[in-house]
């Protein structure tokens, strides 16, 4: 929020100045494993903030947006802002358990802590043949607002059945 000449920087501490330039952030925000949302672009004034989205296999953390923010509050000599991301992250999303398969086992290296679209091969047991796909994948637990870390391992319909 901004008053003309003035900054709110917390809710107890304003930064006012006598000039009229606006202070501004001069480059788009940038973000890591994410995208920000419009208005945020290059040339956003000071107190100009937007909602971070991240993309697929990552989840926000932290307060999910990012201000622009004068850089010099002492005395406002100058006109360029920067970008504050405070402690927004988008993390990679994990599947925090071993995928387990009854009557068998799985073949290579997925293992707790699997990133996201991870995928395992499944082997049966002698005695046992697959029905189903042959993987087990780590996907997105679905939920409005993406703020969830653990994936979890989806079957595909696997199943080890016994030769009879």
């Amino acid at each position: 929020m901004t008053i003309r000449g003035c900054i709110i920087i917390t809710a107890l501490l304003i930064s006012c100045s006598d000039s009229t330039t606006a202070v501004t952030c001069t480059e788009d925000p940038h973000f890591s494993n994410g995208a920000v949302d419009a208005p945020c672009q290059s040339n956003s004034t000071s107190g100009t903030s937007c909602y971070i989205t991240c993309n697929e296999g990552y989840y926000l953390s932290g307060n999910g947006y990012v201000t622009c923010v004068d850089t010099n509050v002492t005395d406002d000599t100058n006109e360029d802002g920067k970008w504050n991301y405070g402690d927004t992250a988008c993390t990679p999303i994990t599947c925090e358990t071993s995928p387990e398969v009854q009557s068998g086992y799985i073949a290579d290296g997925c293992h707790s802590g699997s990133l996201y679209d991870a995928t395992c091969h499944v082997t049966c047991y002698y005695g046992y043949y697959i029905r189903g796909d042959e993987v087990v994948t780590c996907i997105d637990i679905p939920d409005s607002g993406d703020t969830n870390k653990e994936g979890e391992w989806n079957y595909g319909g696997i199943n080890c059945t016994g030769i009879n």
